[in-house]
């Protein structure tokens, strides 16, 4: 965490916004999978205290039966998971207002 919060305040400093992606293991997210690592809940106070905008692709996915097909593994995304993705990804963009939405 020592390393991602040096890269967080030297990317500020540069007055770059910053904003994170959540993608959770297949099988933290499917109806039969199991909770997340503990270590899901400490990033997220992480980055609710450092006020970073976060896609929660685990609070967005959980439980979600067609979920499966997004994968090609445990962890990568295939084709169609990354086209579910960008959906997410435009519209959370737009939502918070992010840069990279202005003209």
């Amino acid at each position: 965490m020592d390393h991602l919060e040096a890269l967080v305040d030297s990317i500020r400093a540069a007055g770059i916004p910053v904003a994170v992606i959540y993608n959770p293991e297949r099988g933290h997210v499917v109806p039969e999978g199991s909770s997340p690592p503990p270590v899901y809940e400490r990033f997220r106070e992480w980055v609710n205290r450092r006020g970073i905008p976060m896609l929660d692709l685990q609070t967005k996915w959980e439980g979600e039966q067609e979920l499966k097909q997004y994968y090609r593994d445990n962890i990568h995304l295939n084709e169609q998971g990354n086209a579910v993705l960008a959906k997410h990804l435009s519209d959370f963009v737009r939502a918070k207002d992010l840069p990279a939405c202005q003209p």
